[in-house]
């Protein structure tokens, strides 16, 4: 099979497409990988991060990476911040936004000595996934076209001294938003109720979903919302218990009735909707 036939004959899905070029790459049927991206790019214009998984698995495979440093830059995966400790983080948070600077347990009191990424501005990204990064300091507002996800092993803190904007986000660790924060889909919260979330402004969610966060909105909340096992505390009080419809979500990212955080992260990092269209 040549490759323009392989790439236009992959599967629909991610996983299967996803299995069928590990296969190939196995077989040695290709090794140049600055083809693949170019045919791959031009069939699949419309899916960016797949593309780039399967140069990843390409690279993990023993192919060689050609054009995977590009692609990462050119989705905005890769972007400048000053690497810098976290007693100075904090100690510049402290000058800058006092208020939000008493929020942010993790860079005061656990992280000291270890790195944290600095990004002073706006920061517009197409997706941002923190599980393998270092904490993140955004000083001015955080726009994600797609997903925004976190990790709690190891830990993730991002603080934005502006407002939030993402397509979707699953939380699972620290996180401090000095303005307003709009998730258009869904925002699931889930530190095993070990870490907070401190939002100062209005948070709008088409779904929250908080299951073991601690969370402080110093604005309103609107949107379907439901809180299970933590407290959510907004402008007018705290958030009563309640449920969400199980049928809201895409069936993938369901165990049983209720979503899955892992499943929510794969497939989100997958491009797949997390909720019913």
């Amino acid at each position: 099979m040549d490759l323009e036939s392989a790439v236009r004959s992959q599967p629909d899905d991610h996983v299967s497409r996803e299995a069928l070029w590990s296969s190939l790459l196995d077989d040695g049927e290709y090794d140049d990988a600055g083809r693949h991206l170019a045919m791959l790019v031009a069939a699949r214009r419309d899916e960016p991060y797949h593309v780039l998984r399967l140069l990843e698995i390409h690279a993990a495979c023993g192919g060689t990476a050609d054009g995977l440093e590009k692609l990462r830059r050119d989705l905005g995966l890769v972007f400048e911040t000053e690497a810098i400790s976290a007693a100075l983080a904090s100690e510049r948070l402290t000058r800058r936004a006092p208020p939000l600077a008493d929020q942010i347990d993790l860079l005061r009191d656990e992280l000291d000595g270890s790195d944290v990424e600095w990004f002073e501005g706006d920061l517009h990204v197409p997706h941002l996934d923190l599980c393998e990064r270092p904490p993140l300091v955004v000083t001015g507002s955080l726009h994600v076209t797609g997903a925004l996800l976190d990790g709690s092993h190891p830990l993730s803190s991002l603080t934005v001294l502006g407002s939030l904007f993402a397509s979707n986000a699953v939380t699972r660790g620290e996180l401090v938003i000095g303005g307003d924060v709009r998730i258009t889909n869904l925002w699931y919260l889930n530190s095993g109720n070990d870490y907070t979330v401190h939002i100062a402004g209005d948070v709008h969610a088409a779904v929250f979903y908080e299951d073991g966060m601690r969370t402080t909105i110093g604005g309103t909340l609107t949107g379907a919302a439901v809180s299970l096992h933590n407290e959510v505390t907004t402008r007018v009080g705290k958030l009563a218990r309640g449920t969400v419809d199980p049928q809201c979500f895409a069936e993938d990212v369901l165990d049983e009735d209720a979503p899955a955080v892992e499943k929510l992260v794969e497939a989100a990092r997958l491009e797949r909707a997390l909720l019913r269209r």
